[in-house]
């Protein structure tokens, strides 16, 4: 298994026999957005990712709205699997959203994370993604969450309007362009909207 660099070898070394160097596996930067501050990171070339860079990227977020006032929610996010950068993202959060997909590996997945956010007694939520590309295997996961007391914030349909707006630098919430025919498909931005208004009102409802 890859070093996740914890540096806890070194501590628990008897014989000290374990020497940390310093690595720069990526750089952080900070933006603004019409949301409000972004602050975010770029791993090298070949790098992988780590608790520390996310970590850092987080004690920079929280630092550069100290002195904001009504900057309302910060949301984190996590990376895929349970390993280091993601327990991690979940460290100190009042909510975890998480987020899978209408497959064998995503429900496999989904249940590892939740194992994950038990552990750390975290409260967590799904969201299940591109759910109508399996219907049948959606109503699989919804019925996992049902069984374990998860609330379902959400579906979100495939909608190629997402890529578009990507490409374009904007959120999928913004799409635009939309035909008559585009309007009586489902919408991304519509359920995203509808899964945020879930989240925050059980947002509201935490200690």
């Amino acid at each position: 298994m890859s070093c996740e660099g914890c540096g806890v070898c070194h501590l628990v070394c008897p014989a000290d026999a374990i020497i940390l160097k310093d690595h720069v596996s990526g750089q952080w930067f900070k933006s603004d957005s019409q949301y409000g501050p972004l602050v975010h990171a770029q791993l090298g070339i070949a790098e992988e990712n780590s608790g520390k860079l996310v970590a850092k990227v987080k004690d920079e977020a929280v630092a550069a709205t100290e002195h904001k006032q009504n900057m309302g929610t910060m949301l984190v996010d996590g990376p895929p699997g349970t390993g280091c950068p993601v327990i991690s993202s979940i460290s100190g959060v009042s909510l975890a959203l998480i987020v899978t997909e209408p497959t064998v590996a995503g429900l496999h997945d989904l249940k590892r994370v939740v194992e994950l956010t038990s552990h750390f007694d975290i409260p967590a939520m799904v969201c299940i993604n591109k759910y109508d590309l399996d219907t049948s295997y959606s109503e699989v996961i919804a019925a996992y969450c049902q069984e374990s007391d998860l609330i379902l914030a959400g579906r979100i349909p495939y909608d190629k309007r997402v890529i578009r707006a990507l490409t374009k630098g904007l959120p999928p919430v913004c799409e635009n362009e939309d035909s008559p025919k585009n309007k009586r498909e489902p919408s991304a931005s519509e359920a995203l909207k509808n899964v945020w208004d879930v989240v925050s009102r059980h947002l509201d409802t935490l200690p």
